[in-house]
């Protein structure tokens, strides 16, 4: 059985327990059941897409100036417009460590 100290332990859960009880739960509880999966999917932080679209002036070097969110794809520009969250559909975002 998956612990239960976080999202993702939340999520392996109820998975397992929807599974488990499938057969014997009501409609309601299984949509319940369902909708609690998929809020728990957002918390559980996944790395942007993170794309250029031209070169910088004078040099052969790709620009990455946009990051997509891997949940819904919407685009937002880089570095500016970075969020802990997706301001379209909430998806937890995983930025890159920068070296120091």
């Amino acid at each position: 059985m998956a612990e239960i100290n976080d999202a993702l332990g939340a999520k392996e859960y109820l998975t397992e327990m929807r599974k488990k009880f499938d057969k014997t739960m009501a409609p309601e509880m299984k949509a319940a059941m369902k909708e609690a999966i998929n809020a728990l999917d957002l918390q559980i932080s996944q790395s942007p897409d993170i794309t250029g679209d031209g070169y910088a002036p004078g040099t052969d070097q790709i620009v990455y100036d946009t990051w997509h969110c891997p949940n819904c794809g919407c685009s937002y520009e880089y570095p500016d417009d970075t969020h802990d969250f997706c301001p379209a559909c909430g998806q937890a975002i995983r930025w890159p460590q920068e070296d120091s």
